[in-house]
């Protein structure tokens, strides 16, 4: 079926210089799409199959794929997957007239950007295409930058004795993941460093992996975090965020590790933005984790456009949707078909849906009646010393 597009509002986006694929077997819809991107100083090549667009991708670059997923060659999904693993920073944007639920969770699974519904409106599709380039674009520099810094980074003494003042001064603070009615089902800790040259978490996990103390930090932050369950017996849940590398770390599996008495309270956090595929026996050392008692969270779910390979090897017990999903809900309709098809999921397979990072009553409601089971953000809590969360009962906005 034709779906006409209507004439972009007068508030269109500045021109935006790139390079794009689109790839639909519908011939008029095609027209119009490319002279709306057109209109907006982006270069479209266009193909109606799924095969034209791979060997399209073989010689030319792009900036971004918009494909349908219904057309000859296998469609947009088998297009999607063989981009992943050509190209793994290279956003698609999946169209299609008819949503399933199926093809939605698949596009997802598959490292979709988004999912757009057709007919679509000039306004919906330009801001999408440009987050999808900014994305690419970001995701390229930060590749060129990590590929540069492994290169020409040394581990001073001044980052050294930096690191170590780090180390000195780490705090932990909590933040409530609460149930509907607002009691705590369980706190994330969150590590904070006074260090003025390490300000913030990401600075200090970048000097780690600099300095090859990944492993010190780790034990560190599960030390310190486990300090609510030995001043008194607690029933909540405690997040703790495990680093990939943490997985090698043989402390992390001892009975006499920091954490070891407290299993039953622990649910350890690996983020889907990290490669677990760098571990060896990455999935083996999970179900280590398991048998001492741990619950396994995976964290940043639909973060960006990366695969979800790691749902697969955690199979976890958790899942916190990305806050990329959760922004805004209120008012996106793809975004909560989305959400709704990931919680469907996740009840099906029996694992609890997080939604984090809400900070407006309206995100929460959505959120609630999409069936996340529970829920963290600004609007509950901001993270905080445990002595200034320990003595509220109630987390309610």
């Amino acid at each position: 079926m034709t779906h006409a597009l209507r004439t972009p509002s007068p508030a269109a986006m500045r021109p935006l210089d790139a390079r794009l694929l689109l790839a639909d077997d519908d011939q008029v819809l095609r027209r119009s799409l490319q002279r709306v991107l057109k209109r907006n100083g982006i270069t479209v090549s266009c193909v109606g199959s799924t095969g034209e667009a791979q060997a399209l991708m073989a010689t030319e670059r792009f900036d971004l794929v918009l494909s349908d997923i219904h057309m000859p060659g296998g469609g947009g999904l088998a297009l999607l997957e063989s981009t992943r693993r050509t190209d793994p920073d290279l956003p698609v944007i999946l169209l299609t007239g008819n949503p399933e639920l199926t093809t939605a969770v698949a596009a997802v699974n598959r490292g979709a950007l988004q999912y757009l519904l057709k007919p679509i409106e000039p306004t919906d599709l330009l801001r999408a295409v440009r987050r999808g380039v900014q994305l690419h674009r970001v995701a390229t520099a930060r590749r060129r930058l990590q590929e540069l810094h492994a290169k020409v980074a040394e581990p001073t003494p001044e980052l050294h004795d930096a690191f170590d003042r780090a180390m000195d001064g780490l705090w932990m603070a909590y933040q409530p993941i609460v149930r509907t009615d607002g009691t705590a089902a369980g706190f994330e800790a969150l590590m904070r460093s006074v260090e003025p040259e390490l300000p913030h978490p990401g600075a200090v996990l970048e000097a780690a992996e600099t300095l090859e103390r990944v492993e010190e930090v780790g034990r560190i932050v599960r030390q310190r975090a486990m300090a609510p369950l030995r001043m008194e017996e607690r029933d909540e849940l405690f997040f703790i965020n495990l680093h990939p590398r943490e997985l090698l770390d043989e402390q992390l599996y001892s009975p006499d590790g920091p954490m070891a008495g407290y299993a039953r309270n622990v649910v350890l956090e690996i983020t889907e933005r990290c490669a677990l595929g760098t571990v060896p026996d990455a999935a083996a050392r999970i179900a280590s984790l398991r048998q001492l008692g741990y619950r396994i969270a995976l964290d940043d779910l639909g973060a960006g456009f990366a695969g979800l390979s790691s749902f697969a090897v955690l199979e976890p017990d958790v899942v916190k949707l990305d806050r990329s999903l959760v922004t805004d809900v209120d008012g996106c309709a793809v975004r909560q078909q989305l959400v709704g098809s990931m919680t469907q999921l996740c009840s099906d397979l029996g694992m609890l849906v997080v939604a984090e990072g809400i900070e407006r009553v309206e995100e929460w409601e959505t959120l609630r009646t999409l069936g996340c089971d529970l829920f963290q953000g600004y609007l509950f809590s901001r993270p905080a010393p445990w002595a200034d969360q320990r003595r509220r009962g109630a987390f309610l906005p």
